[in-house]
C-alpha cells in the first residue's frame, strides 16, 4: 500500500511542470477519487484542488467533482471559483439547495458582475423576488451603471410587471438624479399599489420645486387621505395651503397637527397668522396654547384681546382664574395687562379698584403713553373733576404738544366745563385732518358745548350735505350715531324715521349701535323694540351695565333688578335715570326732587318729560264726568256719575262719587219701568309698587229702598309675572240679569291671580262666591262664576293686533222668588227667574289696538275688539268693544267706549252700552 501510494505521489512534483504543459492523464474514477481523499485527509488543499481540476477537465459536468471544488474553493477562501461552482451545480441540477448556496455566497465574492450575473439567473427563478430586485438594482448601482440598470428593470416590468420591480425602479430613477421619471414612476406606483408617506413626500416635493405647485398639493392630500396620520406629511401640507392661498385648508391642516398634540411653535405662529385675519373664534384658543408653550406674555395679552373684542367677558375670567401664581405675577408686571385688567374693571363698575390697577401701571413705567392716556379716561369716566384737574395741571405742558394726548385731553376739558380749551385741541385735530368726518362732528359737537351754535351749524350743514363717508368698519357706529343726529337736525321726522329702520335692518350688532338704537326706540314709545335691541346688546357684551341694565329692567318691569341696579351703580347714573328708577319704584317725593334738579338750570325742559305727568298728577286734585247709555235685555239705562279726588299722600287719595240712574224700559210687553237711583260713595284707595288695597262704602236708593254698599280690595304682586287680588262686596249692584240689576244685589268674595311671562302675553284665572238678595234682604239664591282668560299679542304699540281667549262657567242654584218691588213691574204671569241657569261659555277675539299706557293719553289713541261666542244655553253669539281717547286741552283726558253682546251670559238677554268720560287734573 505504501509502495503504490508512493508510486501516485513521487511522480507529482516531477510532473508538475509537465501538467501545466501537457493534458493531465486519461481518467481513471478510482485513482482519482482515492488521491482526493488521500490529500484532503493530509490537509494539503492544493493538490486537491489539482486533483479536483483534472478530474473535471475530464468530466466538466460531473456535479460530484463540482460540488467537491466548490468545497475545496471555499476552504482556500476562493469564493469566486466556489460561487462558479455551485452555480453550475445549480444550473444543471436546479436544487433549490444549490440556488440557496448561490444566492448566500455571491455577495462575498466581491465581483460585482459576477454577482450581477448570479442574480438575474436567480430572478429568472423567481422573476417576482423583491430581494432578488433590490440585490440587481444595488449591483448596478455598485458597477456605477444605474442607467442600465434602469433600463434593465424597466424591460424586466415589461416582461413581468409587479410591486417589487416598480418599487426599484422609482428608487433607482431617484438614486440617479433622475427626477422627472422617478416622479413618474412613484406616481405610477402609488396609484397602482397605494401611496407610501416618503415617496409622497419626495414626488410632492419635486413638484413643488419644478413649479407645479397646485398638482404638488393636490397630488399630496389626495395621498395623504389614504395613509395614517403622519406630523410631517400634514405640516408639509399645511405650508403648501399657505403658500398657495388656501386658507382655509391651511388652517384644517394646522388644526389637525394641534389635535394630535405634534403641534410646534412655528406651527402656531403660522396657524394664529391665518386665523387672525379668516377666522377668529380659533385666535384665543392658539394664543393660549402659544402661552403655555413658551410663556410669552405677548400671547396671553393678544388672547386676552381677542376675547374682548369678541365680548366673551366669561372667557376673559376664565381665563385670568386659571393663571398660576407664576404667570399671575408676570403679567403683573407689564403695564400693558394693567391697562387692561383696569379696563375690565371699569366695565363691571368697579371704578375705585381700576383706578387702583392703573395707578400700579403707572408707578411700572410713569412716562409710558399708553397707561397715561387710559389714567386720564378713567378720571374722565369716573367724574373726579379734583384729581382730573390735579393731573392736567402735572401732565399737560409736556404733553400738549403730543398730538396722541390731544383727543384726550379735549374730553378732559369738555369734562372740566372748559369748553374752549376743548375747542382749541379738537381745531388742532382738525387741522391734522380737514377731510375727516370724525374730526369735524367732534369740533362740531365742541363748538356746541362752547355755547357757539352759529358756528357749529356751518359744520354740521357740510356733513350732512357731503353723506356718505367712507368709513372704516371701528367707526362704524359713531358714523351711524352721526347720520341719524344730522337726520334728526336738518330733515323731517318720516326720514329720519325711515333712516333708523335702515340701521336696525343691517346685519350685525354690536354694543355701542344696539345701545342707541334701543334709546332711540325709547324716545319714540317702541318698548319692545327698545327691549329686543337692549337683548341683543346683552348678547353682545355679555352684561349689561349702569344705564343700560336699569333701562332693560325697567322695560321688563322687574323692580328688584332695578334696586339692584340703582345700589350697584348709584354714581354711574344720570339724573334722567335716577328719575327713571325712583318712579319705577314708587318714589314720588325723591323722584319730584330729581325732576325739579334736572329743570333748575333748564327751564326749558319743563313739560318736555312725559314722566312729570306720572309724578305730579296723581298727587294732583281731579274731577271727573262720566255719562252711560245701557240696554240689558229690556231694561234700558241712562247713567250720570260725578267722582272728585283729592289726594292725602303720595299714595293715597280720597274720592266721593255721586252717580244718579234712571231705569226704563224698550219693551213695554216685558217690563214697565220708570223709576231712578241714587248712589253716594266714598273710595279710599292706597297704592305702592308692590301692595295696593281699595276700600269703598255707599248708600244706595232704589224703588223706595235703602242700602248700605261696601267694597273692599286687596292685590299684590310678589313677582313681575305674577300677582293677585282678593274683593268682597257686600249687598252691592249685580248685573247677571236685567233683573238683578233692577233690585238685586249680591254679597261674596272673588279671588283672581294673574300671570304675565312676556309683556305681549297676559293670562288670568278668577273664582267668585255670591250670595244674592233682594231690596228686601230676601234671599235669592247663590252663584258661582269661573272665568279663564289669555291674550296675546305678537308685539306692543298703538296699532299691534291681539289674540283673546276666555271661558266662564257659572253655576247658580235658585233658592227663593220673592223680589216683590220688581214682580210689579213684571207683566202677569211671568215666571222670569232672577238668577240665570247653569252655562258654560266660550269665546275667541281679535284685537287691535290698546289703550295708552300713561295715566292719561297723549295723543289720540284708538282699540278695538270683535270676538265669537259660543253660550251652552243661548248658543252661537258675538261681542264687539270700541274705545278711544285722547287730551282736549292738556291736563285732562276723555274716553269714549261701546260696547255690544249678542247670546252671552247665560240667558237670552242681550246688551250694549256706550259710555263717555272727561276728567281734568288741576
Amino acid at each position: 500500500m505504501k509502495r503504490l501510494l508512493l508510486t501516485l505521489v513521487l511522480p507529482l512534483p516531477f510532473l508538475s511542470g509537465v501538467v501545466l504543459a501537457q493534458a493531465p492523464e486519461p481518467y481513471v474514477e478510482s485513482y482519482y477519487d482515492h488521491s482526493y481523499e488521500v490529500f484532503v485527509a493530509a490537509g494539503n488543499l492544493g493538490r486537491a484542488r489539482q486533483v479536483v481540476d483534472n478530474a473535471l477537465y475530464w468530466r466538466p459536468e460531473d456535479i460530484r467533482w463540482l460540488l467537491r471544488l466548490a468545497q475545496i474553493a471555499d476552504w482556500q477562501g476562493d469564493s469566486s471559483t466556489a460561487l462558479k461552482a455551485w452555480w453550475k451545480v445549480a444550473e444543471n441540477t436546479d436544487d433549490p439547495q444549490a440556488w440557496q448556496q448561490v444566492r448566500q455566497r455571491a455577495p462575498l465574492a466581491y465581483d460585482h458582475q459576477l454577482t450581477l450575473r448570479v442574480y438575474k439567473e436567480l430572478l429568472e427563478v423567481s422573476p417576482r423576488d423583491r430581494d432578488l430586485l433590490a440585490t440587481i438594482a444595488s449591483q448596478y448601482e455598485l458597477l456605477g451603471t444605474p442607467d442600465e440598470g434602469l433600463v434593465f428593470l424597466a424591460d424586466w416590468h415589461r416582461r413581468y410587471p409587479g410591486q417589487a420591480v416598480l418599487w426599484e425602479m422609482q428608487r433607482l430613477a431617484w438614486n440617479q438624479s433622475d427626477r422627472k421619471q422617478a416622479a413618474r414612476y412613484s406616481r405610477q406606483y402609488m396609484n397602482r399599489y397605494g401611496p407610501e408617506r416618503d415617496m409622497a413626500l419626495q414626488v410632492s416635493r419635486y413638484h413643488w420645486l419644478e413649479g407645479q405647485r397646485e398638482t404638488a398639493y393636490s397630488d399630496l392630500r389626495s395621498d395623504a387621505e389614504n395613509l395614517p396620520y403622519d406630523p410631517d406629511l400634514t405640516r408639509r401640507l399645511a405650508v403648501m395651503a399657505s403658500e398657495l392661498g388656501q386658507w382655509q385648508p391651511a388652517m384644517s391642516h394646522y388644526q389637525t397637527l394641534l389635535e394630535q398634540g405634534d403641534d410646534t411653535l412655528p406651527d402656531l405662529y403660522q396657524y394664529i397668522t391665518l386665523a387672525r385675519y379668516y377666522d377668529r373664534d380659533r385666535v384665543v384658543a392658539l394664543m393660549e396654547r402659544a402661552w403655555q408653550r413658551n410663556g410669552d406674555q405677548a400671547f396671553a395679552m393678544g388672547a386676552l384681546y381677542q376675547m374682548q373684542d369678541a365680548g366673551r367677558w366669561q372667557a376673559i375670567d376664565d381665563f385670568l382664574h386659571q393663571l398660576c401664581d407664576a404667570q399671575r405675577a408676570q403679567l403683573h408686571q407689564d403695564p400693558a395687562f394693567l391697562r387692561f385688567y383696569a379696563n375690565l374693571l371699569l366695565r363691571k363698575g368697579e371704578m375705585e379698584r381700576a383706578a387702583q390697577w392703573l395707578q400700579r401701571a403707572l408707578e411700572l413705567a410713569p412716562g409710558d403713553r399708553e397707561t397715561r392716556i387710559a389714567w386720564l379716561w378713567l378720571l374722565v369716566a369716573s367724574g373726579d373733576d379734583t384729581q382730573l384737574a390735579q393731573t392736567l395741571a402735572a401732565w399737560e405742558a409736556g404733553i400738549r404738544l403730543d398730538r396722541r394726548y390731544w383727543e384726550v385731553l379735549a374730553a378732559a376739558h369738555m369734562a372740566l366745563g372748559h369748553a374752549e380749551q376743548a375747542v382749541r385741541y379738537e381745531s388742532r385735530l382738525l387741522q391734522t385732518a380737514p377731510g375727516d368726518w370724525e374730526r369735524q362732528w367732534q369740533y362740531a359737537q365742541a363748538l356746541i358745548a362752547a355755547g357757539r351754535d352759529g358756528e357749529a351749524w356751518p359744520v354740521l350743514r357740510n356733513l350732512h350735505q357731503r353723506l356718505p363717508f367712507t368709513v372704516s368698519d371701528d367707526k362704524q357706529n359713531q358714523y351711524r350715531y352721526m347720520r341719524l343726529a344730522l337726520s334728526q337736525r336738518f330733515e323731517g321726522g318720516d326720514a329720519s324715521l325711515q333712516l333708523a329702520q335702515q340701521i336696525r335692518q343691517q346685519q350685525g350688532v354690536d354694543e355701542a349701535r344696539a345701545e342707541w338704537l334701543a334709546q332711540w326706540a325709547l324716545g319714540h314709545s317702541e318698548p319692545e323694540l327698545a327691549r329686543a335691541w337692549y337683548l341683543r346688546k346683552q348678547q353682545a357684551a355679555g352684561r349689561l351695565h349702569a344705564g343700560s341694565a336699569l333701562a332693560y329692567a325697567m322695560l321688563n318691569n322687574d323692580r328688584d333688578a332695578v334696586a339692584q341696579i340703582r345700589e350697584r351703580y348709584a354714581g354711574q347714573l344720570t339724573l334722567s335715570e335716577q328719575l327713571g328708577s325712583q318712579l319705577e319704584l314708587g318714589e314720588e317725593r325723591r323722584a319730584t326732587a330729581t325732576l325739579m334738579a334736572m329743570q333748575a338750570g333748564s327751564p326749558e325742559l319743563a313739560g318736555a318729560n312725559n314722566q312729570q305727568e306720572s309724578l305730579l298728577l296723581p298727587s294732583a286734585r281731579s274731577s271727573a264726568l262720566a255719562v252711560e247709555q245701557r240696554r240689558l235685555g229690556a231694561l234700558q239705562m241712562t247713567d250720570w256719575a260725578f267722582t272728585q279726588s283729592q289726594p292725602f299722600s303720595d299714595h293715597s287719595t280720597l274720592s266721593a262719587r255721586y252717580r244718579q240712574r234712571q231705569f226704563a224700559s224698550n219693551d213695554r210687553a216685558q217690563l214697565d219701568v220708570d223709576e231712578a237711583e241714587q248712589w253716594l260713595t266714598l273710595e279710599w284707595h292706597y297704592q305702592r309698587e308692590r301692595y295696593r288695597h281699595r276700600f269703598s262704602l255707599g248708600q244706595r236708593q232704589l224703588l223706595d229702598n235703602s242700602e248700605t254698599t261696601a267694597d273692599l280690595e286687596v292685590a299684590g304682586n310678589w313677582h313681575s309675572d305674577w300677582s293677585a287680588s282678593w274683593r268682597y262686596q257686600w249687598q252691592m249692584p249685580a248685573d247677571e240679569t236685567s233683573l238683578l240689576l233692577l233690585g238685586g244685589s249680591r254679597t261674596g268674595s272673588q279671588f283672581q291671580l294673574n300671570w304675565s311671562p312676556q309683556s305681549t302675553w297676559q293670562s288670568s284665572v278668577d273664582w267668585a262666591d255670591y250670595q244674592y238678595r233682594d231690596l228686601n234682604s230676601q234671599n235669592l239664591g247663590e252663584g258661582s262664576i269661573i272665568n279663564v282668560q289669555s291674550t296675546w299679542r305678537p308685539w306692543l304699540s298703538r296699532f299691534s293686533p291681539g289674540l283673546r281667549l276666555r271661558h266662564t262657567r257659572a253655576d247658580f242654584a235658585e233658592t227663593g222668588n220673592s223680589m216683590a218691588e220688581v214682580r210689579t213691574l213684571l207683566p202677569p204671569g211671568s215666571d222670569t227667574g232672577p238668577l240665570p241657569q247653569d252655562y258654560n261659555e266660550s269665546g275667541a277675539s281679535l284685537l287691535l289696538g290698546m289703550p295708552d299706557v300713561h295715566i292719561r293719553p297723549h295723543r289720540l289713541q284708538g282699540w278695538g275688539e270683535v270676538g265669537y261666542v259660543n253660550n251652552s244655553l243661548s248658543g252661537d253669539g258675538f261681542i264687539g268693544r270700541l274705545g278711544l281717547a285722547g287730551p282736549l286741552i292738556g291736563r285732562d283726558a276723555w274716553h269714549l267706549s261701546v260696547e255690544r253682546q249678542l247670546n252671552t251670559g247665560g240667558n237670552d238677554e242681550d246688551s250694549y252700552r256706550a259710555e263717555l268720560q272727561y276728567r281734568i287734573y288741576y
